[in-house]
């Protein structure tokens, strides 16, 4: 998979299904515990993302929404994953924003069918950021009515969304979509909102913001902690770490010695920092210093 989407991919092997299990659970008996629900968990990006063929990716990237071919038996390892977090009671998902054997996910009535009917999921459907651009017909209103028909539910489009809108009820008027489907859609949508308690305060009107601030010291050990904890050692050939004083090292690489590469995914944006972030130690900076 590309880096650009390790932060965002559930895991694919069906060797670590069992670790994956335990996680929506986990979340949701924290949120029961507590007396409510305060965040929803989504399974993403449901599925095959990681698994596209090289070089098939969108606007120049590898595989970065690309088109995977796969056999029956890769697909029902890839489903198993989401099905032991469906079984939990999953009540999200987001499609994948690739391509599964020719056919966009977002337009993909079989394999959502599947969820649907043969795993079960009763919850709501979430398109990916902007996605529905790239199914394959020719115009908006037809991508939008294809996703829609094959079952999604909730469209994100953060800048199109009122010529969405208007798109969508002309086509409930030429019956292109049903009102039928538009209604389970929207009610799936209310009925998560009620069961989270949005719905007592539908303007946020009494909404409490806890914490007032990021970038503080206590969050930069807490997070210097998460890596110093998580980080794994695959390899170490002829014993070369830990590094020995006086060792000559050479570091090579973009990322190297660029302070935005050190913040996660979505720390501004997609990919991370957009602009210098103050505080950070790049990798040759920490090399340096020791």
């Amino acid at each position: 998979m590309e880096l650009t989407r390790s932060q965002e991919l559930i895991k694919q092997l069906k060797e670590i299904k069992k670790a994956d299990e335990i996680t929506y659970p986990r979340i949701m008996e924290r949120m029961e515990r507590n007396g409510k629900h305060v965040s929803l968990t989504t399974l993403r990006r449901v599925f095959a993302d990681g698994s596209e063929t090289w070089g098939t990716g969108e606007g120049g990237k590898l595989i970065d929404r690309g088109s995977a071919i796969l056999t029956d038996r890769q697909i029902e390892a890839l489903l198993d994953v989401y099905r032991a977090q469906i079984e939990a009671g999953a009540r999200t998902l987001m499609l994948s924003f690739g391509m599964v054997n020719g056919v966009m996910m977002h337009e993909n009535a079989e394999y959502i069918r599947i969820l649907r009917e043969d795993m079960g999921f009763e919850g709501l459907i979430v398109s990916d950021y902007e996605a529905v651009e790239y199914n394959r017909e020719d115009t908006r209103k037809e991508k939008l009515c294809a996703a829609i028909n094959a079952g999604v539910d909730m469209l994100m489009e953060p800048d199109h969304y009122r010529e969405d809108a208007a798109l969508i009820l002309e086509a409930v008027r030429e019956g292109t979509v049903s009102q039928e489907r538009i209604d389970e859609a929207v009610t799936r949508i209310l009925q998560l909102k009620k069961d989270l308690g949005l719905l007592e305060d539908p303007m946020q009107e009494k909404l409490q913001t806890l914490q007032k601030e990021t970038g503080s010291q206590a969050y930069r050990k807490l997070a210097e902690r998460a890596v110093e904890e998580s980080l794994v050692l695959l390899k170490n050939e002829g014993d070369l770490l830990p590094l020995k004083e006086g060792m000559k090292v050479y570091v090579t690489g973009p990322a190297s010695d660029n302070d935005r590469a050190q913040c996660g995914g979505w720390t501004q944006a997609w990919q991370g920092a957009e602009v210098p972030v103050e505080g950070t130690t790049t990798l040759l900076q920490g090399l340096q210093e020791v």
